[in-house]
């Protein structure tokens, strides 16, 4: 049996709606075929067309597969133009990523649904989320570029002072510098610093 055969049989539909179907979906491996179509089953509803669902449920399959490559550490796109179509294709109105670039680890960065992205810790005098500029954003897609695998991944991290983290920090250097040469410095002790003295923007 081959793919048009499938599609026709498990979706009920003739012949040439089946071979329309598998242009649109030429991009779905043979091996994903099976899984995209139990995948699709999650958008069937009542008085929706057939292909209304296949074109919906398809737009978030592929959206699957490219995470699923990310998270996997595949560097899936080699300039900061495809990391840009690719953000703004798949997450308008969603959260993007914390942390990026020169912002803090509590700074989730969405993307509005006018495809631009935004702070959402930081809010302007209308109470909408701050908008970045195109520097900032610049930044951004960069660091996305460079750790593709933590796009769309959103780990929410508790709000910290940054006057207080300065302040443990300028603790800990003193502590290291009271360390004998002889002494190995510890690397939690490092990291520690390397995550305090991290430039941050909250667009505040």
């Amino acid at each position: 049996m081959n793919r048009i055969q499938y599609l026709q049989q498990a979706l009920e539909i003739n012949e040439v709606q089946a071979d329309l179907l598998n242009a649109s979906i030429s991009d779905i491996p043979d091996n994903k075929l099976k899984e995209f179509l139990i995948f699709r089953m999650n958008y069937v509803q009542p008085m929706m067309s057939k292909e209304l669902i296949t074109k919906t449920a398809l737009f978030d399959f592929r959206k699957k597969m490219i995470e699923a490559r990310l998270r996997g550490g595949e560097q899936v796109f080699g300039t900061i133009y495809e990391v840009k179509e690719f953000i703004q294709t798949f997450y308008k109105g969603k959260e993007v990523v914390n942390g990026a670039a020169n912002y803090f680890d509590f700074v989730v960065i969405g993307l509005d649904k006018d495809g631009e992205l935004i702070n959402k810790y930081a809010q302007n005098e209308h109470g909408t989320y701050k908008k970045l500029s195109s520097e900032e954003s610049g930044r951004v897609y960069q660091w996305c570029l460079e750790n593709q695998n933590k796009i769309g991944l959103v780990k929410y991290v508790p709000y910290y002072d940054p006057d207080e983290a300065k302040q443990l920090e300028h603790q800990k250097v003193l502590e290291l510098e009271n360390k004998s040469n002889n002494e190995d410095i510890d690397p939690k002790i490092m990291a520690m610093m390397g995550n305090l003295t991290k430039k941050v923007r909250v667009g505040a």
